[in-house]
């Protein structure tokens, strides 16, 4: 019987310790629950994005490689033969926007639309002269290809896949048959081709409501290029893409 007592009265000295380990061990189980959680959040997050990284890789290399790769030399400025990627920078001067690819696309669209004017060759100057994005900006007005230009140029800052963007130069159906332009297509998230015009047809091309295979006013491309590449020889439906 004593020592059954004093057996209790053991315990119940130890139960505040035995108590507290007990905390501590639940405590640190709780802890290493969490961060293993958090560790398979940030692995599943890198897998992710190591997939999209692998994805854009492979779509690059497709539509970079679908079409014939060509210089084709442009007198952009004052009769001289230009390499026309020269055109294709960024421009810190240009608005800042987040959110989507799409949305950015349809936002720098009403910008461009919005801010330049849209007016033929300036007062003396003869023959073509391609504007580059901070001329155009600064001039806020400028025709076809300089607006071309600008918006891709906005598009490329606002971290636009290059290869998702195509210049385009061409003929368009006109009152009189057809004329020269400048335009621009973009692959839009569901890996169509859009055409996004500011000068010709906006509110048809605006929103990404016009896909390039849809697109019959405009009737043939001469060459199309992005930042790396310039293209040529190629049927219409396959040139803006």
């Amino acid at each position: 019987m004593i020592t059954t007592i004093k057996e209790w009265i053991r315990r119940i000295k130890d139960y505040p310790l035995l108590s507290n380990s007990l905390s501590e061990a639940l405590e640190t189980n709780k802890r290493l629950m969490v961060e293993n959680i958090d560790t398979n959040n940030l692995l599943s997050e890198c897998i992710s994005k190591n997939s999209t990284l692998d994805k854009e890789d492979e779509m690059e290399k497709y539509w970079n490689n679908k079409r014939a790769k060509q210089f084709i030399p442009y007198k952009a400025r004052n009769s001289i033969d230009m390499d026309v990627r020269v055109f294709c920078g960024k421009n810190e001067l240009t608005p800042n926007y987040s959110g989507n690819y799409d949305k950015i696309v349809k936002i720098s669209m009403d910008w461009v639309k919005f801010h330049i004017e849209y007016s033929l060759l300036d007062e003396g100057v003869k023959g073509e002269f391609w504007k580059f994005p901070f001329e155009t900006v600064n001039d806020k007005r400028g025709d076809c290809e300089d607006q071309a230009i600008l918006l891709h140029s906005i598009l490329i800052t606002n971290g636009i896949p290059y290869y998702r963007l195509r210049l385009n130069a061409g003929w368009v159906k006109v009152r009189e048959g057809k004329g020269g332009h400048c335009w621009l297509t973009y692959l839009a998230e569901d890996n169509e081709w859009y055409v996004i015009d500011t000068t010709f047809w906006f509110n048809e091309s605006k929103d990404l409501k016009l896909k390039w295979k849809e697109a019959e006013k405009y009737l043939e491309v001469w060459f199309s290029w992005n930042r790396d590449y310039i293209f040529g020889d190629l049927p219409k439906i396959e040139a803006g893409e």
